[in-house]
């Protein structure tokens, strides 16, 4: 029996289930995002985080977790990644101007 959540899956929008099965299905997209969609919309339909972590090829439990939550605030921009470490990308004026 799983504890309880602190921050469940909300309710999804008609559009957001059909983004997510979109992209869930797609062969054009990278991995993560597909992987992500996947997660979510086996969470939507009801499993458990465990579950839906085994479904897709055992990911992290705390990991879904706080994806969960992300999608929560941020909706659909949370399948994408954010930075994923080392020193930010610094451009000079010129090369942003462009």
């Amino acid at each position: 029996m799983s504890r309880r959540k602190k921050d469940p899956l909300r309710a999804l929008t008609e559009t957001e289930t059909q983004t997510l099965q979109q992209i869930s299905r797609s062969q054009a997209a990278s991995v993560m995002p597909v992987t992500r969609a996947h997660i979510l919309l086996r969470v939507a339909q009801g499993s458990d985080y465990q579950q839906a972590a085994r479904g897709v090829g055992g990911s992290d439990v705390g990991a879904l977790s706080k994806r969960v939550s992300r999608f929560n605030q941020e909706g659909l921009h949370a399948l994408t990644p954010r930075q994923g470490g080392g020193a930010c990308v610094r451009y000079e004026e010129t090369a942003k101007a462009l």
